[in-house]
């Protein structure tokens, strides 16, 4: 076993949640829109799940939570966790909104707007996000207006809201996933350039990680292997357990490898043809 395989590869844990399913490849291809050779390609391996969304729309169709393929030793706490990652996939789209600061009616305490969070995280783990731009632009209103008409202890959970949520550095790191998932990895690195290291600084290992592991898919997409291969590092250090089994580590790590031996192949027979070797 090279040190690029996996105990037991996603593809394998996937076709185990849909055999615990009952469903026959063709049937779990048609859930997910795609063909049968599709599905089985990527339970054999032949295709890498190297992009979030992906692992979430997959997820979604076996119900079961993206960490479960991802096989991550751990699934965080919620106070690190559970409210952050709540609405991030439409970070991007609800800057659009304005949000006005008038809500109809008396808001609701605290504890229910937390359990609605807890219906928006749901949510992003099965990638609706449909229904969570329905819902997150009036749950922001309600929770401004009870920041505006409480005081104390409550006033400091609705503020919770859109610190733990929406703080600059959970914004940039979920615009840079979204430019990725664009295929759009100049972007990626454009929004990286326009916040400073403060920010991330702040965040959760787990999420410094994964952040640096989408930094370094953006800079070999962008041509860049060496760049990737310094970030990829840094994200290993900073959170080795996620990086080490995380499926778009691995596959960024597998390409700059590839592509590595495929340089220095073609420079060595150059350089034997300089120097006659087969003559």
């Amino acid at each position: 076993m090279t040190v690029l395989e996996e105990s037991e590869s996603i593809g394998r844990r996937i076709k185990r949640a849909r055999l615990r399913l009952g469903l026959t490849q063709a049937d779990f291809a048609a859930r997910l829109k795609r063909t049968q050779g599709w599905v089985s390609k990527v339970e054999r391996g032949r295709i890498e799940l190297d992009r979030a969304g992906l692992v979430n729309e997959v997820a979604a169709a076996l119900h079961v939570h993206p960490n479960d393929l991802i096989e991550r030793p751990f699934t965080g706490s919620a106070a690190h966790n559970q409210w952050q990652v709540a609405a991030a996939m439409i970070v991007r789209e609800l800057r659009r909104y304005d949000l006005a600061p008038v809500f109809d009616g008396p808001p609701r305490p605290s504890p229910s707007l937390w359990r609605h969070m807890a219906t928006l995280h749901r949510l992003r783990d099965e990638a609706n996000n449909t229904a969570i731009m329905r819902e997150l632009p009036d749950l922001l209103r309600e929770a401004r207006a009870l920041a505006e008409t409480s005081d104390g202890r409550e006033r400091e959970e609705a503020f919770a809201i859109y610190s733990l949520t929406f703080s600059t550095g959970n914004v940039l790191v979920h615009a840079v996933s979204v430019a990725l998932d664009a295929n759009d990895q100049r972007r990626a690195l454009a929004l990286n350039r326009e916040v400073g290291t403060t920010a991330i600084a702040a965040l959760p290992a787990s999420r410094r990680g994964h952040h640096r592991m989408d930094l370094a898919q953006a800079y070999l997409w962008d041509g860049n292997r060496a760049k990737a291969l310094e970030e990829l590092e840094e994200a290993e250090r900073i959170a080795p357990q996620l990086i080490r089994n995380h499926p778009i580590a691995r596959a960024t790590l597998r390409r700059i490898v590839y592509a590595e031996r495929t340089v220095l192949r073609e420079r060595l027979r150059r350089m034997s043809d300089r120097f006659h070797l087969d003559d």
